[in-house]
C-alpha cells in the first residue's frame, strides 16, 4: 500500500514507451527520465541554483556545460556546480535515459562541496556500480508514495 506523504511531490508521465519520474522534497528533487527519440527541443540551455548529479543509463549524447563538451555513454556520470549554463545535445537516433538529482549547497557539508563539487567534472563508471544501485534505490523508492491530491 503506498505511503502518504506531505512534503513530496511527487509526478509520473507515460508516453508509449517515455516515462517520467519526479520526486521533489524542499531543495531536494530526483527524476528520471526515459525516452526512446528524444526531441532537441526538450533540453534547451538553462542554469539553476542547485548543484546537479547526472547518470546515464543509455544513449550517447554530448552534455555541455559553460561551453565545455562532455561526450557521455552509458554508465557516465556529470557533477553540474549551481549557476552554470548547461544542456544536452541530443543525438539523431539514440535513446536518452538518466537519473537526475539536485540539491542545495546547505545539504552538503562544506568540504565536499570544495573538494567534489566546486567543478564540472565527468565520471566513467562501470556496468555494476554501486551508483547505479544508489539511483536504482531513489527510483524504487518513489514508487511507495501517493502523489498529493490536487
Amino acid at each position: 500500500m503506498p505511503l502518504k506523504n506531505p512534503y513530496a511531490k511527487i509526478q509520473v508521465l507515460l508516453r508509449g514507451a517515455d516515462m517520467e519520474k519526479e520526486i521533489s522534497f524542499g531543495n531536494f528533487r530526483y527524476a528520471y527520465s526515459r525516452s526512446e527519440d528524444p526531441l532537441r527541443q526538450d533540453f534547451a540551455r538553462h542554469m539553476h541554483n542547485l548543484y546537479e548529479i547526472v547518470f546515464i543509463v543509455d544513449g550517447n549524447h554530448e552534455y555541455v556545460v559553460d561551453n565545455k563538451k562532455f561526450i557521455f555513454k552509458p554508465f557516465d556520470l556529470l557533477i553540474v556546480p549551481p549557476k552554470r549554463f548547461h544542456f544536452v545535445n541530443i543525438l539523431p537516433h539514440s535513446p536518452y535515459e538518466r537519473h537526475v538529482l539536485n540539491f542545495n549547497e546547505d545539504d552538503l557539508p562544506q568540504y565536499l562541496l570544495d573538494k567534489i563539487f566546486n567543478k564540472s567534472k565527468q565520471y566513467c563508471l562501470t556496468e555494476d556500480n554501486q551508483v547505479s544501485r544508489i539511483f536504482g534505490t531513489f527510483f524504487n523508492y518513489s514508487d511507495r508514495f501517493q502523489p498529493q491530491e490536487r
